[in-house]
């Protein structure tokens, strides 16, 4: 992969000579603490500094495109005791979202190198949008909304009267990023120390991204993808076709001398789906629903240890959900309902048959876009676990601006939830954005 990003510098360099160039980009810090009833009350639990920038190049039929930012990120270096008020800045990462080239020849094209991919039509919750990879490693900016990592892909289009085809081979794979750094938060919610089997407290060796074995080099590991978009007055609609790999690695437990140690790798899955969306004036009604003939689920580590089971098992699902948007003057308002169904025997599954959610985000702009306030929120309707994200954003200037965010995180009743867990993750953030 290193020399193919040689490669595109250097045809970036030689091509920019006399190519149109556009850059743009923005700075980024922002920092958070933990609210008072949280294990981190008052002490940092992100710092970050952030510089993303984008630079597309065009010329005739041959365009060029890079987008990446260098981070600094307290949370991935703090220290193993968590005494991180304030995190160091030990190092930059940087992260290429997208590099590629594009080529066009009338109605056709052809774009070669990383590249971000958005299927569906959904915000929050996505159905059919699988085929990038999620960043799970920092508590920056909408950390429990969608957030996909670019994949090294090959795609072949046709853009045609008010419709797109699709198709992409993507023979390099790219991993799920996983918050495994010492000192990560997260990965403390994640992996615990202990895990109960049985009602024995069992220890948990140290897992790390070397614990997770990626698909070897071949023809066999590609994966493929396909989208049909069609674009009407009354409705634009699309279906997607997937095979690859599942985005979360499937974790095998093994027990030894009363310490539990974990190795992950990942799992082909195939899926067919579909969206739509309804303009009705002012409203937006969206539809997005997907099928899995073969997708892989996670055992639980109790039915592993006790029953000697797989890593995972391989089951039917099928996903969908419904959504609205209202996009007033001053005032918008999005909600959605989802829901997914595992077929089959699933009592040694890490999860239930079925699984349904709500979000509801709703949002007032004062002076223009000057000042705006939000608030976005998603509730699991299996346990009724929250998050809410209340956020206030206000423009000094058409360069600068200030954001104060919360990101509270609340278990069910009776159990922690799919979000619950990360309540001692709960914080208030404040940040800046400059543009330049």
């Amino acid at each position: 992969m290193r020399k193919i990003l040689l490669v595109l510098v250097i045809l970036l360099i030689a091509f920019s000579l006399q190519a149109e160039v556009l850059f743009t980009g923005n700075v980024t810090a922002e920092g958070s603490v933990g609210l008072p009833y949280t294990e981190t009350a008052f002490k940092a639990n992100s710092g970050i500094l952030e510089f993303d920038f984008d630079l597309s190049a065009y010329k005739g039929n041959l365009s060029f495109q890079l987008t990446a930012d260098v981070t600094l990120d307290g949370v991935k270096d703090a220290s193993k005791d968590n005494s991180y008020f304030f995190p160091n800045f030990k190092r930059g990462y940087l992260s290429i979202s997208e590099l590629y080239l594009d080529y066009f020849y009338n109605a056709f094209s052809i774009r070669v190198g990383r590249q971000l991919v958005s299927w569906g039509a959904a915000d929050f919750l996505t159905v059919t949008n699988i085929i990038c990879p999620e960043d799970f490693t920092s508590l920056f900016g909408d950390d429990f909304y969608d957030f996909r990592l670019g994949i090294d892909t090959v795609k072949f289009s046709y853009n045609g009267d008010n419709t797109i085809l699709d198709f992409y081979w993507t023979p390099l794979f790219t991993r799920t990023a996983l918050p495994l750094e010492e000192g990560n938060p997260i990965k403390r919610i994640l992996v615990p120390e202990t895990i109960s089997v049985g009602g024995t407290s069992i220890n948990v060796k140290d897992f790390t991204s070397d614990d997770i074995a990626s698909p070897s080099l071949s023809f066999n590991s590609a994966e493929y993808g396909a989208r049909f978009s069609r674009y009407q007055s009354f409705v634009d609609y699309s279906f997607y076709a997937f095979y690859g790999y599942e985005n979360y690695p499937m974790m095998t437990y093994t027990l030894s001398d009363n310490t539990l140690s974990i190795k992950g790798g990942y799992s082909k899955t195939v899926m067919f789906g579909a969206d739509a969306s309804v303009p009705m004036g002012d409203k937006t009604i969206r539809f997005e629903t997907a099928y899995f003939p073969i997708r892989p689920y996670q055992t639980s580590a109790q039915s592993q240890l006790l029953y000697s089971t797989k890593s995972y098992e391989e089951h039917r699902a099928l996903e969908a959900l419904a959504g609205i948007d209202f996009m007033g003057d001053v005032w918008t308002l999005s909600g959605q309902y989802y829901a997914s169904y595992v077929f089959g025997d699933v009592s040694k599954l890490d999860r239930k048959a079925f699984d349904n959610k709500a979000t509801l985000s709703i949002s007032r702009t004062f002076n223009g876009d000057e000042f705006e306030i939000s608030l976005s929120t998603i509730i699991g309707l299996n346990v009724l676990d929250t998050v809410f994200n209340p956020v206030i954003k206000y423009r000094i200037t058409d360069n600068l601006l200030l954001i104060l965010s919360g990101r509270i995180m609340n278990p069910g009743p009776k159990e922690k939830g799919e979000y619950g867990k990360y309540k001692e993750l709960s914080s208030i953030a404040f940040s800046g954005v400059f543009t330049y």
